[in-house]
């Protein structure tokens, strides 16, 4: 690579790359009113460039023609909360692009888009898609300006930490729009304890969200098993439940049902 005269010698090297997003031929990314503008519109062009998106700039990711690197961003690269049930859909991955972007350029590392191309074939619902995203078309500008304008501490220098502290600060600006972004942001932090757990990730002081090192293994397993009720401690009130389930040697699951279902229910009713 050839670099310009004042381009300085400090960037030359480049980053590391951690995000490669892939774009498509024949049907474009629209959202559904863009589509029933533009029904017949295709893309042919395969341009054989690969370019990195500037730091502190926002794009859309589709997770169809997707790579990331695990290791380095797999704490902070979780799809959005979409699919039954939530108030919109087709924006998990584009969530995901965002939120992975800021945490990435707050630790200098790289998201590309370009080559390599798929194929593809938008066969859905017009008025379906435009019943998912509708609500998107909506948030979307307020999302946008809150990523744009989010800066992470300094001293953050971890993935999953720079991730936390997303979620946290998404909570306090988006929540107030819609409760889905509260659940959102307790979402990604589950999302960090679960990637931790099971990848044998560990922030900086051997403890993993309330769970301990056991000593010569790589898994986080509670300090602390239930109790399991007896007769003796039946319910005092009609508002309680039993909580059970039957597990063999379970060492990865079996720690997460626990935290899970300690956050609703009294550990001594827990079977």
């Amino acid at each position: 690579v050839d670099f310009m005269r004042g381009y300085p010698y400090s960037l030359r090297d480049g980053v590391r790359t951690v995000v490669s997003h892939g774009l498509w031929l024949n049907d474009y990314d629209y959202d559904a009113p863009t589509q029933f503008l533009k029904q017949t519109e295709r893309n042919n062009r395969y341009i054989d460039m690969t370019l990195t998106i500037p730091n502190k700039a926002m794009y859309s990711m589709s997770s169809k023609n997707m790579a990331f690197n695990r290791h380095l961003i797999g704490p902070a690269f979780m799809q959005g909360l979409m699919g039954e049930g939530q108030p919109w859909g087709g924006y998990g991955d584009i969530m995901c692009g965002w939120a992975s972007k800021i945490v990435a350029d707050h630790l200098h590392l790289g998201t590309k888009s370009g080559a390599p191309y798929v194929l593809h074939h938008n066969n859905s619902d017009l008025l379906d898609g435009l019943m998912r995203e509708y609500m998107g078309l909506k948030w979307q500008e307020y999302i946008v300006d809150f990523f744009s304008n989010v800066v992470l501490s300094k001293e953050v220098r971890r993935v999953s930490l720079a991730y936390l502290e997303l979620a946290d600060k998404l909570e306090v600006a988006l929540s107030p729009i819609h409760p889905y972004f509260r659940r959102y942001a307790e979402a990604m932090r589950l999302w960090v304890d679960l990637w931790d757990e099971r990848n044998g990730g560990y922030r900086g002081d051997k403890i993993c969200n309330g769970y301990s090192k056991s000593d010569g293994q790589i898994d986080c397993i509670p300090k602390w098993l239930p109790i399991a009720s007896r007769s003796s401690d039946g319910p005092t009130s009609l508002r309680t439940c039993a909580i059970f389930t039957v597990t063999h040697n379970e060492k990865y699951f079996l720690p997460l049902w626990i935290r899970y279902y300690s956050k609703h229910s009294n550990p001594r009713d827990m079977w």
